[in-house]
């Protein structure tokens, strides 16, 4: 949860850096580099690599035309999860990878983190693959951006368009 202004966290739920280097580890050997959200204690950055599929330039030309000022090009997104903690790892796979490759994550992450698969139907035949910190799902942030907007017992509305979006509902 963070203020929209500043940027200040108010709350962060990371994944540990073991899930986070197992997650990148796995995406990377499909033959294309994930996409890492990642915090460095001051900073919001967004991570890729070079190897993109068209799923994953689908998704960083997507970041552009909405002027994401956090995109960072690293050739080594291993080091990153060494000295930055991550918040997201999000990869794309062909379709008819996709559920294998969730499996592999949720049996490498354990109860450490949450994996969402889903069909990208903005870019059809690609599955994309999220992997994230279980209290970090959206559902589970909304209690403490109530609070921290002083708006407890207020009514709520919630909108999504994914799976990572199901907790609000």
């Amino acid at each position: 949860v963070s203020e929209l202004e500043s940027g200040r966290h108010l709350h962060a739920s990371l994944l540990s850096a073991p899930a986070a280097r197992a997650a990148v580890e796995a995406i990377v050997a499909t033959g294309a580099d994930p996409v890492l959200s990642a915090w460095d204690g001051a900073s919001d950055r967004v991570y890729f690599g070079s190897r993109m599929n068209e799923g994953t330039s689908w998704y960083m030309e997507e970041k552009r035309a909405y002027g994401d000022r956090e995109l960072v090009a690293c050739e080594d997104l291993l080091s990153v999860v060494e000295r930055e903690q991550a918040a997201a790892i999000t990869g794309f796979v062909r379709d008819a990878e996709g559920a294998a490759l969730a499996e592999r994550l949720k049996g490498l992450v354990g109860g450490a983190a949450i994996v969402y698969s889903a069909r990208n139907y903005y870019c059809p035949g690609w599955t994309e693959v999220q992997i994230q910190h279980r209290a970090a799902e959206k559902g589970a942030a909304l209690p403490a951006l109530i609070e921290a907007c002083g708006a407890v017992g207020a009514e709520v509305i919630a909108c999504g368009d994914h799976l990572n979006d199901l907790g609000l509902f």
